[in-house]
């Protein structure tokens, strides 16, 4: 075998090793809920925080998302419907509809999900979604990404408490989050600006 080519095998196979070794780091180093009942958690759930990114770079206020339960998947994998709607400029919306199946049965806390649709539900160009933090009476949720590029907090109501705030900020200091990269969403009868976390 050509020494240059084997360099650049051994190079290669040296780059995947790290690159999946980092991948299960930071999957470990995030940690979903126990338990998750979909039952309680389906409904509307208001965006009341969020690490700003590409698909809601258009979105300005009173963003939510609808997750209703489906009866559509033979394995019995929970799937919802997964509604996700917000203003961009008064009288205008976006919205789109997506799906959101559960993929750890064990907790129902990791779900896969997904806006694209080619004969039926595409999950491979979805994200996988861990709820991280969630209010024993499922007020406030909060939605993490094993990479921490993403991250949001759901709220039942349109705002939170302070006391549960609290409770959001240290749920995402415990996961690794950094606070500065969050920032809230204007929400009619909750925050009317946007403003960081760490503030």
């Amino acid at each position: 075998m050509n020494t240059t080519f084997q360099s650049l095998l051994i190079g290669i196979i040296l780059l995947t090793c790290l690159l999946m070794q980092s991948g299960l780091s930071q999957a470990l180093a995030l940690t979903p809920v126990e338990s998750v009942d979909p039952e309680k958690y389906q409904g509307k759930w208001h965006e009341v925080a969020l690490i700003p990114y590409f698909f809601e770079r258009k979105c300005t206020q009173n963003a939510f998302v609808r997750y209703t339960i489906l009866d559509e998947e033979s394995d019995k994998q929970p799937v919802f419907e997964d509604y996700f709607q917000c203003e961009t400029k008064p009288g205008k919306t976006k919205e789109f509809l997506g799906r959101a199946k559960v993929v750890d049965t064990d907790s129902n806390a990791i779900l896969s999900a997904t806006f694209f649709k080619l004969f039926g539900w595409r999950y491979w160009f979805g994200k996988n979604y861990w709820i991280i933090g969630l209010d024993d009476n499922y007020e406030y949720a909060v939605v993490g990404v094993p990479s921490l590029k993403y991250g949001w907090v759901f709220s039942r109501k349109p705002a939170l408490t302070p006391d549960q705030w609290e409770s959001v900020k240290t749920t995402l200091g415990d996961q690794g989050y950094d606070l500065c990269k969050f920032e809230t969403v204007p929400q009619d009868g909750g925050l009317q600006e946007r403003q960081s976390l760490c503030e």
